[in-house]
């Protein structure tokens, strides 16, 4: 029978995953263990949970490996069953990380949650997601609204409905901006901004279908559940939605003087010019 070290609960979105370290005399166990609860110290939550997936550590003294051509390939994880999956102790925290995020895209599938690609801040007590291409300013707008408001993602963004209403939480995984504090906390969906360089302000409707094809593109959560996620960005897109054109400079003025009344009428795109 195998024992087992002290194992470790993660929070993360709402679910909890619970983390098996098999004991095992492989010199790297105690750095990777280290790197994990130093990155996910935030996420860490008490043992006494209730737990929708599980993570097992295990030492295997011979490993799989896979040639293609004059490649080689070692596999560094495995699902045993829909909540369950084995990993082993050689893997760095990067493959770790890839793990978690696969881990938390069959969650979020099967739990009305969404992966995004954005940015986001806590702006009047709500936060608000911010869309946009590679290199299309969602870093920016952070970084420019960080003295006034809280800044929650720098590049990805769990979406999930609870109760028939919207949340937003945090990633575990590391992103560009290393400032980012991340943590296992729940905060309430506002609205979703779409980025893209202008150098005029103005304004005009954008239509669902438009909408919908630019949050499409920016989904992180994977394509098997195609016709879930497209219901679930519909549903999504259901309030009139505006598209502004302005210029960055303005944009802490911009968000100032609007109300959350204002917020709470429409969905609003945002379209920037960088600093």
């Amino acid at each position: 029978m195998t024992r087992q070290s002290k194992n470790l609960y993660l929070q993360i979105a709402g679910f909890i995953i619970k983390i098996i370290f098999n004991r095992s005399d492989f010199f790297y166990k105690k750095e990777l263990i280290r790197n994990i609860k130093k990155h996910l110290k935030y996420f860490i939550v008490k043992d006494n949970q209730k737990s929708n997936f599980f993570i097992e550590f295990t030492s295997e003294e011979t490993y799989q490996c896979i040639t293609r051509e004059q490649e080689l390939f070692f596999p560094f994880y495995k699902f045993r069953s829909n909540n369950y999956v084995r990993t082993y102790y050689f893997i760095s925290y990067i493959q770790f990380q890839i793990l978690l995020k696969s881990v938390m895209d069959q969650l979020l599938n099967n739990n009305n949650g969404l992966h995004l690609h954005a940015s986001a801040a806590l702006i009047k007590d709500k936060a608000y997601l911010f869309l946009a291409k590679s290199g299309g300013g969602k870093s920016t707008m952070i970084k420019l609204l960080q003295k006034r408001y809280t800044a929650l993602a720098d590049d990805s963004i769990y979406l999930k409905k609870e109760s028939g209403k919207y949340y937003i939480y945090q990633t575990p995984l590391i992103e560009k901006e290393s400032w980012l504090i991340k943590t296992n906390k729940r905060y309430v969906f506002g609205g979703i901004f779409f980025l893209k360089k202008s150098k005029n302000f103005s304004s005009m409707k954008l239509s669902k279908e438009i909408c919908f094809e630019k949050l499409s593109n920016q989904l992180l959560t994977s394509k098997n559940k195609a016709k879930k996620i497209f219901n679930y960005c519909y549903i999504l897109l259901r309030r009139p939605i505006i598209i502004i054109f302005f210029i960055l400079e303005k944009t802490r003025e911009f968000f100032k003087s609007i109300s959350i009344n204002w917020f709470n009428q429409n969905r609003y795109i945002l379209y920037s010019t960088p600093i």
